[in-house]
């Protein structure tokens, strides 16, 4: 089983396309989509840490990040969102800390998992280090150049691939078409479509994506050595405390 199905498993599928969402009885909600990276980390946490929560779909393959009443909720136009009663948590790493550092202090910790200062410089430098990597230049990269690539898996199969491509490619255009329509949110929506046709200048240019699979290599290269130095029975295995539960 791919690593995040169990959670994808437990995900209903609610949609929502006005800024109004369905009722819940869960006082915290979360915007994302399951095909994004940023959406996927912070899943992955809420669940861990055993937290009540309400997903709402975000259709990123039509661009609805960009709809109007979504940029109400966060002007940038980017999943995930956390809403907790009324406040809003954007950034899936402001997220993360959130939940870690002022949810609720009783949940399990996923970071500070001891009090040895040296053992979490460790975990918040590979957490910065990871964090930094383009993960939407590497996923959709990989549409575009499959012979770089290993075997598809899940989610990432076929059909996704050629829906997040198409998308992707026609997300320029349809920033620009939103920035018009949107005159409050004109200049971030023309400031993504400049960044989404520098993006499509890496994509396209084989050598351009190599040098960015050239820092996934080199940034994997210091996990790997990082494992090097330890144990399958350590107490802090890495960025998790139970190396046999995750196994």
């Amino acid at each position: 089983m791919h690593y995040l199905q169990k959670y994808m498993d437990k995900i209903p599928n609610i949609k929502t396309n006005a800024k109004t969402p369905p009722s819940s009885k869960s006082n915290i909600l979360l915007y994302c989509n399951y095909y994004s990276f940023y959406s996927q980390k912070v899943l992955m946490t809420l669940h861990e840490k055993n937290i009540d929560f309400e997903p709402l779909e975000v259709d990123i393959t039509k661009g609805e990040q960009y709809s109007s009443w979504f940029l109400e909720i966060n002007p940038r136009g980017e999943i995930p969102v956390l809403k907790v009663n009324n406040e809003i948590i954007p950034d899936s790493t402001r997220i993360l800390d959130y939940l870690e550092l002022y949810l609720d202090p009783e949940l399990p910790s996923l970071i500070n998992v001891t009090t040895d200062k040296k053992i979490l410089e460790n975990i918040n430098k590979f957490r910065d280090l990871i964090e930094a990597l383009p993960a939407g230049v590497i996923t959709v990269g990989s549409f575009f150049h499959p012979h770089l690539c290993g075997s598809p898996k899940l989610p990432f199969i076929l059909p996704v691939r050629e829906l997040l491509k198409t998308g992707d490619l026609g997300s320029s255009k349809n920033l620009r078409k939103l920035a018009e329509e949107n005159p409050k949110a004109k200049g971030i929506l023309l400031y993504k479509a400049e960044i989404q046709d520098r993006k499509h200048e890496i994509l396209s240019n084989e050598d351009e994506y190599l040098k960015v699979l050239n820092i996934v290599d080199q940034v994997l290269f210091h996990v790997e050595e990082q494992l090097k130095t330890q144990s399958e029975g350590s107490t802090f295995y890495f960025l998790v405390t139970n190396y046999k539960h995750y196994k």
